[in-house]
């Protein structure tokens, strides 16, 4: 998320064994302070969330207020509002991370099935952080849960492989010489696992490299040639476009919003 200082957001590091998994467990706690009406942005990684809120409605597309919510995969940034009375806790999964919770293809998780498949330990889940005393506490619990219910079931090599050949910033013809599958077959796994195609998570991954580099402060901060050249694209146009894309914003809007 962007302006950090307007969203009382903790992030911390999930436990070593979580860690291949899980990238971090958060908590957002709006409920004392003035808060503006600055949007914060939700960028997008290829990573999955199960959020479990007890505040006001966390002004997301879909999603209810009090309760657990599930945010798939997604080829876009979001934008929530830092209204007061917010009151969450997150599980930020790695690409194809929250399989190792349910088995089921990516795709198909949602707030629904959710509930339906995993009620009783979740709705304890939810109901036992909300009687701890603290933040503090209710992160350390949540991560002894996840834990006590995640199995060691870890994407196929195939799709890790690919996963990270992306984010290496390898073009798909290149990922695909270098596995064992056709197009076709990988573009299935892939979804089924990760919850994007291939295509959408190379475009994320390029962007994510892209906005880590424009947070630099000047005169550090590339320029958005040398981003084209350094991240494959065909030429400085066809950056902006993907990074607006994504984003929503141009490359130089955004690092004109990282200084401010």
């Amino acid at each position: 998320m962007s302006h950090p200082e307007q969203v009382a957001l903790v992030r911390v590091a999930p436990s070593p064994p979580l860690r291949p998994l899980v990238q971090s467990l958060w908590c957002l706690d709006t409920r004392a302070g003035d808060w503006s009406d600055q949007a914060a942005f939700m960028h997008p990684d290829g990573g999955t969330s199960l959020i479990l809120s007890y505040g006001a409605p966390l002004g997301l597309a879909s999603t209810p207020g009090q309760g657990l919510i599930w945010v798939p995969a997604v080829p876009q940034s979001g934008q929530m509002l830092p209204a007061a009375g917010r009151y969450a806790f997150g599980v930020r999964f790695h690409p194809a991370g929250v399989r190792a919770l349910w088995d089921c293809p990516v795709p198909e998780i949602n707030d629904a099935l959710l509930s339906a498949r995993a009620a009783a330990p979740l709705r304890e889940l939810h109901e036992r952080m909300a009687l701890l005393p603290d933040t503090r506490s209710r992160l350390a619990y949540l991560d002894q849960w996840l834990l006590k219910h995640l199995r060691p079931q870890r994407a196929s090599p195939a799709v890790s492989g690919t996963v990270q050949a992306l984010r290496a910033m390898k073009s798909l013809p290149e990922v695909l010489a270098d596995v064992p599958l056709s197009r076709r077959a990988l573009e299935r796994r892939f979804l089924m696992e990760v919850g994007m195609s291939p295509k959408q998570f190379a475009r994320v991954a390029r962007v994510a490299s892209a906005r880590r580099l424009l947070k630099q402060p000047l005169p550090q901060r590339p320029s958005q040639a040398w981003l084209a050249q350094q991240l494959g694209y065909f030429d400085e146009a066809h950056f902006i476009r993907d990074f607006q894309r994504v984003v929503g914003l141009t490359p130089g809007r955004y690092a004109r919003r990282q200084s401010s």
